[in-house]
C-alpha cells in the first residue's frame, strides 16, 4: 500500500472524531466520490483538500488557505492545520461541536475586523476605551480599525455633517458604524461594551444584531458582511434624514428607527428572543448580548451604559433596563401570557408583542391624533379576536419615526450653531448625490421602440399609462412599422400627452434606442420593449430608490406567454446571493437587458460611447458596462415588469436565423470601448463568466439545434472562425471549465469537452455527426 495512504489511514479517525468532518454531507455534496465509493475523509485527506472541497458546511478549505499562505510550502492539509493549532493554543475544537456553529475560516463570512469609532478630538475616558482593549485580548486575531473624523472628511452626507456640527457625537457615529460596516464588513462596538466571549460562532452569518430591552435593538453591537441588504436598507434612512427640525433638533435615538424598520419591513418580534430575519441575518437573543449582565455563561458582551445615560431620578440608565426587563417578564406570566401560548402562527406571535410593547419602543405611537383605535386593536386581540396584520400597521403609520418625530425627541440646537447649515449647490455634488437631496418626485422618461408589434402593443402603452407614478413622459420611437402599430401609438398620443411619438426609418432596437437619446429631458431613463408589459407600480418602485441615493435600479420580472399566463418569475435581488451588488447584478444571467433597469438620464446624454449595437444582441454591447460603472447600484425586491416570449421576437429569431448568431461578435467587440472605464475586478468577472455564456454556450446551441445538416455545418465552421479570431483564448475561460465539468454523468462531459475541442479546432466532421443535444446534457 504506498505509504502516503497509510499515513492519511492513521489520520482519518482523528478527522472523524474532531466534529468538523461530516461524512454524509461530503457524499451528498460531492457525489463523484460516493459513486467512487471511497472514504470521504480519507478522500478529502488525499484529493479533497488540494481540490478545495469543503469537509463540512462550516468550514471553507478554500478561505482557509486564503488565511494561512505558508499551507502552499507545507502542504500541509487545512483541516488537520486548524486543529493542530487550536490544540496548540488550548482553543478546543469542540467549540463547534457537532456542526451547529459557523466557523470563523469561512471565505464569504464577516471579515475579522473590528471598527472602533471616536470622534471628539479629545482622548477616549478609561471606560469607553474598554470595548477595543476587551475584544482585542480575546481576538488577537483580528484587525482593530479605529475611525476618527479625518476618515470621514470627503463624506458630504448631510445627517453626518449636521450632527458634527452641533457636536452630537453619538449620533454622527449613528451613521458612520453604518456606512463603515455596509462598506467593510466587520464588527462594531461602543466603546462601553465589555466582551467576555469570542465571536466566532457568528462569523458565518450575514448580519448579526442583537437586543438592548426585551422590545428594542441595540445598536451598541453590530456584525455584518459587506453590502448587507439590513445594513444598506438602514444606512439609507440616515442618508436621507436631517438633524435639523425647524429650529430644533430631531434626536429621534437610533434603537427607534433601527427597530421600526426591523418591525415593520423584516418581521421582528418585540419579544428579545433570538429571531432568524431571513438570508442568514439574525438578532441573538437578549440573554446573549446585554441585558443579563454576565449573570451566566451565556453572555458574550455586556454593554455598561457609561456617561450621560444618567436618568433624572439619579438612576443609572443600566439599572433602568434591568428594571424594565424585570418588569417585562413579570407582566408575560400573566394570563395574558398564558393565552399567548395558544397562538398557532408565527404572524400572530408578530401581533402579539408589537400591540403588547409598542407604546414603549416607539414614543410617537402615544401622541397620535387615533391612539384609541390602536389601543382599541390591541384589546380586541388580547382578547381573543382575529387582527389582522396590515391593520395594526395601518393603525401606527403616522407614528413612524422616519416621518413622525416624537416630543421626546425634539430638542433645541446648540446655542452657537442655531442655523442651519446651507446646503451644497448641485455644482459641488455629483449626480447621486444630488438625487439625494431632492425632496419631490423625479421626472421619469420611458422610452418604448416600436415595431410590427400591433397586437401587443395596446397592452404595452395601457400598462404605461396605468403607473402610480405619474411624473414620467414616454417616448415611442416608432422604427419604421408596416403593420399598423403607428396607429396605435399615434392614438396613445393623441389621447395623453404624456406620451410623445417619434418616426424614424427601420434600423432595428439597439438604433431606436440610440435615437430616443437626443430626445431624453429627464433625471431618470427607462426602457420598455413594446411586447412587454408593466405592473402598475413599476415606475414608482424603480424611481423610490433614486431617492436613496442609487444611480441605477434593477427589478425582478415574469416571463410570460404572449396571453399573459407567468412561466418563470425571476426575483433579481435574491438570486445569486453575492455581497457586492454589482457582480451580483452581472452574474444574474439577466445582466445584459435594457429592460428591468431605470438609469440616471445623464449616463447617456454626457457619454457618447454609451450606445447599443445596431444588430442583434444590442443588450450585449453596453449593459454589462453601465451595470460595471454604477457607483451606487439597487435591487429593486418586485417583480415588476413582465417579459413576453413571443414567436416573432429576436429570441426566437435568433434560433432560427442561425446565421445572425455570429452578431454577437459585434456587441461584444462594441462592449470593449467601455473596458478603460470598468474597473478591473468586474470587467474580469463578466469576461471570464458571463461573455462566454452568452457568446459560446446559447449560441452553440442556437446553431446545432439547426436540422439541416448542410445549413448547421456552414453556420458552426462560421461561427467557430469568428469566435477564434475574436476571443483567441475563449477556451482557457473558467467558465468554459465549468461547462465541462458541470453535468454528473461522465460521458455528457466527454462530450462537453469533445464539443468544446471541436469548436477551437474548427472540426466540420464532429458538427455534421451531432444527432441529439441531450448527449450533451442541454
Amino acid at each position: 500500500m504506498n505509504r502516503s495512504i497509510r499515513s492519511a489511514r492513521k489520520i482519518v479517525p482523528v478527522l472523524e472524531k474532531s466534529g468538523f468532518f461530516d461524512g454524509s454531507w461530503y457524499l451528498d455534496t460531492y457525489p463523484d466520490v460516493r459513486a467512487a465509493g471511497m472514504d470521504p475523509a480519507l478522500h478529502y485527506l488525499l484529493h479533497g483538500a488540494d481540490e478545495d472541497r469543503d469537509p463540512c458546511r462550516w468550514f471553507s478549505t478554500a478561505g482557509y488557505k486564503r488565511d494561512f499562505p505558508e499551507l502552499q510550502r507545507s502542504a500541509e492539509n487545512p483541516l488537520i492545520h486548524y486543529l493542530r493549532c487550536n490544540q496548540a493554543s488550548k482553543k478546543a475544537a469542540s467549540s463547534i461541536e457537532r456542526g451547529k456553529t459557523i466557523l470563523a475560516h469561512n471565505g464569504d463570512g464577516i471579515p475579522k475586523v473590528f471598527h472602533s469609532v471616536w470622534l471628539s478630538g479629545e482622548e477616549a475616558p478609561g471606560p469607553l476605551r474598554l470595548g477595543v482593549e476587551s475584544f482585542s485580548k480575546l481576538h488577537p486575531d483580528f484587525e482593530i480599525r479605529r475611525w476618527s473624523l479625518g476618515d470621514l472628511d470627503d463624506d458630504s452626507t448631510q445627517f453626518l455633517r449636521e450632527a458634527i456640527q452641533q457636536k452630537k457625537w453619538a449620533f454622527a457615529t449613528d451613521y458612520i458604524r453604518l456606512k463603515i460596516l455596509y462598506e467593510y464588513g466587520g464588527v462594531y462596538a461602543d466603546g462601553d461594551v465589555s466582551f467576555y466571549s469570542r465571536l466566532d460562532k457568528y462569523l458565518g452569518y450575514s448580519s448579526v444584531l442583537c437586543w438592548e430591552t426585551n422590545f428594542a435593538i441595540g445598536p451598541h453591537f453590530l456584525m455584518s458582511r459587506p453590502k448587507n441588504k439590513i445594513i444598506g436598507r438602514l444606512l439609507d434612512v440616515y442618508r436621507m434624514r436631517s438633524l435639523y427640525l425647524g429650529d430644533m433638533l430631531d434626536l429621534t435615538p437610533m434603537p427607534v428607527i433601527v427597530t421600526w424598520i426591523l418591525t415593520t419591513e423584516f418581521g421582528l418580534r418585540l419579544d428579545g428572543s433570538k429571531q432568524d430575519l431571513g438570508d442568514s441575518n439574525i438578532v441573538e437573543s437578549e440573554n446573549v448580548f446585554t441585558t443579563n449582565f454576565n449573570n451566566n455563561n451565556t453572555c458574550i458582551a455586556e454593554h455598561l451604559y457609561y456617561g450621560g445615560w444618567t436618568l433624572e431620578h439619579g438612576g443609572s440608565y443600566k439599572d433602568a433596563l434591568v428594571d424594565i426587563a424585570a418588569r417585562w417578564t413579570s407582566e408575560n406570566a400573566s394570563p395574558n401570557a398564558r393565552w399567548r401560548k395558544l397562538i398557532s402562527t408565527t404572524g400572530m406571535e408578530w401581533s402579539y408583542y408589537f400591540l403588547k410593547s409598542a407604546e414603549v419602543a416607539f414614543p410617537a405611537i402615544a401622541e397620535l391624533p387615533e391612539l384609541e383605535r390602536f389601543r382599541a386593536l390591541k384589546t380586541k386581540f388580547l382578547g381573543g379576536s382575529f387582527v389582522r396584520h396590515r391593520a395594526i400597521l395601518k393603525a401606527v403609520e403616522a407614528a413612524n419615526p422616519l416621518r413622525t418625530v416624537s416630543q421626546w425627541h425634539r430638542k433645541p440646537q446648540t446655542k452657537t450653531e442655531s442655523h442651519i447649515p446651507e446646503r451644497k449647490s448641485s455644482s459641488d455634488l455629483d449626480a447621486a448625490t444630488e438625487l439625494i437631496l431632492k425632496r419631490d418626485g423625479y421626472k421619469v422618461n420611458v422610452v418604448v421602440p416600436i415595431y410590427n408589434v400591433k397586437d401587443y402593443l395596446v397592452r404595452c402603452l395601457k400598462s404605461i399609462q396605468a403607473q402610480t407614478y405619474v411624473n414620467f413622459e414616454a417616448l415611442l420611437i416608432d422604427d419604421g412599422s408596416t403593420d399598423g402599430s403607428s396607429a396605435i401609438a399615434r392614438a396613445m398620443c393623441e389621447t395623453d400627452p404624456r406620451f410623445k411619438y417619434f418616426y424614424k426609418p427601420n434600423g432595428g432596437l439597439g438604433d431606436a434606442r440610440n435615437f430616443s437619446i437626443q430626445h431624453l429631458n429627464s433625471d431618470a431613463v427607462t426602457f420598455v420593449d413594446s411586447d412587454d408589459f408593466l405592473s402598475s407600480d413599476h415606475l414608482e418602485k424603480l424611481e423610490a430608490k433614486f431617492h436613496q441615493g442609487h444611480d441605477l435600479a434593477i427589478c425582478g420580472f415574469h416571463q410570460t406567454t404572449p396571453d399573459g399566463r407567468i412561466v418563470e418569475s425571476r426575483e433579481l435581488a435574491k438570486y445569486w446571493g453575492e455581497d457586492d451588488p454589482i457582480i451580483h447584478a452581472l452574474v444574474s444571467q439577466y445582466e445584459c437587458y435594457a429592460w428591468n433597469k431605470m438609469y440616471l438620464t445623464e449616463t447617456f446624454t454626457k457619454n457618447e460611447k454609451a450606445r447599443y449595437s445596431l444588430g442583434w444582441f444590442e443588450d450585449l454591447a453596453l449593459t454589462p458596462a453601465l451595470i460595471s460603472c454604477s457607483r451606487n447600484l439597487a435591487f429593486v425586491d418586485s417583480k415588476t415588469y413582465n417579459y413576453v416570449q413571443r414567436p416573432g421576437s429576436i429570441l426566437a429569431n435568433a434560433r432560427k436565423n442561425i446565421q445572425r448568431n455570429i452578431e454577437i461578435f459585434d456587441s461584444l467587440e462594441m462592449l470593449r470601448r467601455h473596458q478603460d472605464r470598468i474597473p478591473e475586478q468586474y470587467w474580469k468577472v463578466y469576461m471570464d463568466w458571463m461573455a462566454p455564456r452568452h457568446y459560446f454556450y446559447w449560441r452553440v446551441v442556437a446553431i446545432l439545434n439547426e436540422k439541416s445538416h448542410g445549413v448547421r455545418v456552414a453556420a458552426a465552421s462560421e461561427f467557430a472562425q469568428k469566435l477564434n479570431s475574436t476571443v483567441p483564448n475563449w477556451f482557457s475561460s473558467p467558465y468554459i471549465d465549468k461547462f465541462i465539468r458541470e453535468p454528473a454523468d461522465m460521458q455528457q462531459r466527454l462530450r462537453r469537452e469533445m464539443l468544446v475541442n471541436a469548436f477551437k479546432a474548427n472540426d466540420l466532421a464532429f458538427y455534421a455527426y451531432i444527432r441529439d443535444l441531450r448527449e450533451f446534457g442541454f
